[in-house]
């Protein structure tokens, strides 16, 4: 769903996909090709899915939240701060 509303994906089969096929190429091997970037994409998107799955549990845990809620709130306040002080 993501890459059917990119329209960068559609630049690319059109323009840089081509580029791979023999001159004579068939539709058969356009498919091909195509069906290999799929499966490229595919497992790429279900890793990076993995992924923020595991680290949703991991910055999900209580203390970690806490830390990171504690680090922010300080980033933030200095950043507050510091805007204060260049706009007096």
């Amino acid at each position: 769903m993501t890459n059917l509303l990119n329209p960068k994906v559609a630049v690319y089969f059109l323009a840089l996909l081509p580029q791979f096929l023999p001159a004579d190429g068939s539709t058969l091997q356009t498919l091909e090709l195509a069906a290999i970037a799929t499966a490229g994409t595919v497992l790429w998107f279900g890793a990076l899915a993995l992924v923020v799955g595991a680290l949703k549990r991991f910055f999900g845990a209580g203390r970690v939240r806490r830390v990171l809620d504690g680090v922010l709130g300080t980033v933030l306040v200095a950043l507050g701060l510091k805007v204060a002080a260049e706009a007096a």
